[in-house]
């Protein structure tokens, strides 16, 4: 059996291209119950079944799936009960995709139905979906900090509101995929549509039994990933075990409808939350108490319980806070992170409280914001410390390109703030090893190459890290090439979530970069007889600081005496943040090596007769330190602004009569060519000392005060004291919520 093609990245395959000599095909069969006990499965009328070669169900997975060791309880193909529509029961292998659909149409399984909890509003009053749980809470999360009560007993005002925040998914363009092969040496090879590779690889060994360095990953082209591909998934594991059956490839393809079973989308949230004012107009206290639906599984959700609450001291200054949030078991599909991971719902909350107050205090909400805004060098109550912040010039910009504007009647313009890590600074898996690494090699031919372990996703990484590369030994990006998401070739990196890359493995390529850069000066110098750090190096030559145009060597010349001298030129860099965590339980999640900071507004036009909004403009102004590729930051903060349109207006994944409905992109919302705003983006640079040459995130952050600057500017328009997102035209039309209706400057005032 021949190997297949290198997956070097410039082949460009998604895994759906993949085809290996000798592939067959997998499908699942899945739960139609809600809730049910499993009294039976048989596999004998699949294996029966025309081109079937194999099939498996949960017996065939002694452990149980999950990123978080404290709480996997996940099994891989259902046991004994099955716990939401679209739960994998079983797998087959087939000669083709039609006949293997059609074996696992065929699985026959018996069920004795449950009652089903379709609701967090009605946990605790339901039967346990896990005994290790029976209040059906994963998670029950109290922290405070400050003189909360106190701040409140000495209010000049007290504003207080309870607000919803729908589920979503994260409608990514490319379905989810697997290819697994059981190579005939006794390694197992998967590639996978995954942002996280090596989390893969030892999630993949562990419940196969394997160890890691058994198994390699390899992530083909990824088409969108938004945190819905990182985590270790059932069909990646399955796939695996029927080749290790076969010793063929099985290739695996989610349906689009099981892709939004499979889901990890946003969590459904409900949020009391209340908001103290002082007589300076200072936050003094905010009190918020979180219920979140995580679905039938924990997944990474203890990390979005302690999200939802730990970011409540950013993106303002405040006096004492404190948080109650709860992640709670429905008979859903697990919900996970989802862009601005554990950020944006309770974001949406605090911007409208804030709004509330503003409107109250006759407070002009951007002059305001700016008052409250965090300072570069603070540290939060909850001890997350800010390096570099350009928060309050993000508003001032924000007030810039709107001031000119007039607002007619249905016409508003709300605004918001927020803050994001730029990746956590303490790994999912607790250790102490780097979080990025990195390898450079100068080849003779006067090229480098730049292997990272990060996934490039579509958000430009690649480009991104050689661009860095680039710049820290003055060459065109084009002399960079760059290698990455195969754990056989590649260094670990922790992957391409919670906004990590440019800071974290940026670090570690600019070390790598300085490591090469250093050993080509030494060279021609030693050639030149100039010292190391009297040169520099320029396109293609290593030159003289002093006088570029005087002596110096070709790029080339500079590699081939590097090489007599040392043999292969190559570079390797590290990067693992030096942060320490909060001194509570809970304390490791929330802080990060540095914070971009983004103002936002919104214009809409309100029709009161039908409750319909039109998003006419969107404005975003991101700190993201300094803007190493400012094309692609700028198309991060296009792609937030279209996300958040989405999830404020149309984005619903919910459940109706206990499935989850829509399945599929026909009637699942999301914003089109003609939903298309005039988005107007600028880039803020405050440079971070925790970053590579100054950067920051610019990936995920954009998209928080999105969300509620629509929702405000709707308020503002419509009168309406706006609680629930997505915004629904049943509600916007009830004229019992209106309050009084304000338009034009009045908007802003």
């Amino acid at each position: 059996m021949s190997s297949p093609p290198p997956p070097w990245p410039w082949t460009d395959p998604y895994v759906a291209d993949l085809s290996l000599p000798g592939m067959v095909f997998a499908a699942m069969a899945r739960s139609t119950h809600a809730h049910a006990a499993l009294r039976s499965i048989d596999l004998a009328p699949a294996l029966a079944t025309p081109g079937v070669l194999a099939a498996v169900d949960g017996r065939a997975f002694p452990l149980m799936g999950g990123v978080i060791h404290s709480s996997r309880d996940e099994p891989v193909l259902a046991v004994d009960r099955v716990r939401y529509v679209g739960e994998p029961l079983a797998a087959v292998a087939a000669v083709s995709p039609e006949a293997a659909k059609a074996g696992a149409a065929s699985v026959a399984a018996a069920f004795d139905p449950l009652p089903p909890v379709l609701t967090m509003r009605s946990v605790g009053l339901d039967v346990p979906l896990h005994e290790e749980h029976p209040d059906n809470v994963l998670r029950d999360v109290a922290l405070e900090f400050g003189p909360v009560d106190e701040s409140f007993a000495s209010a000049r005002a007290v504003f207080a509101g309870t607000y919803h925040y729908g589920a979503s998914t994260h409608a990514a363009l490319e379905p989810h995929g697997v290819v697994a092969w059981w190579r005939p040496e006794g390694r197992l090879w998967v590639w996978t549509s995954t942002q996280c590779p090596h989390l893969v690889q030892h999630g993949v060994a562990r419940l196969m039994g394997l160890e890691p360095s058994a198994v390699r990953v390899i992530t083909p082209r990824v088409g969108g990933g938004f945190g819905g591909k990182s985590e270790v998934f059932s069909h990646e594991v399955v796939a695996a075990r029927l080749s290790m059956l076969l010793g063929r490839p099985v290739r695996l393809i989610l349906s689009r409808e099981e892709v939004f079973y499979t889901h990890r989308g946003r969590h459904e949230a409900l949020i009391d939350l209340r908001l103290a004012v002082g007589a300076h107009d200072e936050i003094l206290g905010l009190d918020a108490d979180i219920i979140l639906n995580g679905g039938a599984y924990a997944g990474m959700g203890l990390v979005t319980t302690y999200y939802a609450g730990q970011f409540l001291g950013i993106p303002y200054r405040v006096g004492a806070f404190r948080f109650r949030s709860r992640r709670v078991f429905t008979n859903a599909p697990p919900a996970g992170p989802k862009r601005g991971h554990g950020s944006v719902q309770i974001r949406f909350a605090v911007e409208r409280l804030l709004d509330r107050a503003a409107l109250s205090l006759g407070l002009n909400p951007l002059a305001w914001r700016m008052s409250l805004a965090l300072k570069s060098d603070e540290t939060t109550l909850n001890g997350l410390k800010i390096g570099s912040s350009g928060f309050t010039r993000c508003l001032e910009e924000i007030a810039r390109m709107t001031a000119p504007l007039q607002c007619g009647e249905g016409e508003a313009i709300g605004v918001a703030g927020s803050a994001y890590i730029s990746g956590a600074a303490f790994p999912i898996i607790p250790n102490r090893l780097p979080h990025s690494q990195a390898i450079l090699r100068a080849d003779r031919s006067g090229l480098f190459v730049l292997t990272v372990g990060v996934a490039e996703i579509g958000q430009g990484a690649l480009e991104t890290l050689r661009t860095l590369v680039a710049q820290t030994l003055g060459q065109p990006t084009d002399r960079v090439l760059a290698v990455a998401g195969d754990t056989d070739a590649c260094p670990v990196d922790l992957g391409s979530y919670s906004s990590r890359v440019t800071l974290m493995a940026g670090n570690a390529v600019i070390a790598a970069a300085a490591a090469v850069r250093r050993q080509l000066l030494e060279a021609a110098g030693d050639r030149l007889a100039v010292a190391p750090e009297s040169l520099d190096l320029v396109p293609n030559r290593v030159v003289v600081r002093e006088d570029p145009g005087g002596k110096g060597m070709s790029l080339t010349r500079a590699i081939a005496r590097a090489e007599e001298r040392i043999g292969t030129v190559i570079g390797s860099g590290s990067y693992a943040p030096a942060v320490e965590p909060g001194p509570y339980p809970g304390g490791a999640l929330g802080p990060s090596p540095a914070f971009s900071f983004t103002a936002a507004a919104a214009k809409v036009r309100f029709d009161p007769d039908l409750g319909a909004v039109e998003v006419t403009d969107i404005w975003i102004a991101h700190d993201c330190g300094r803007a190493v590729n400012l094309a692609r930051v700028n198309a991060q903060l296009h792609g937030c602004a279209l996300m958040g349109l989405g999830e404020a207006l149309m984005e619903q994944a919910g459940l109706h009569r206990g499935i989850m409905d829509p399945v599929g992109m026909l009637d699942y919302g999301v914003p089109t060519a003609r939903d298309l705003p005039r988005i107007h983006a600028v880039v803020v640079s405050a440079a971070d000392p925790a970053g590579p040459l100054g950067a920051k995130e610019a990936g995920e952050g954009p998209l928080l005060p999105v969300v509620p600057a629509i929702a405000n500017a709707v308020a503002r328009a419509a009168g309406l004291d706006i609680c629930a997102i997505p915004l629904s035209s049943e509600d916007l039309v009830r004229p019992s919520a209106r309050e009084t209706p304000l338009s034009g400057e009045a908007a802003l005032r």
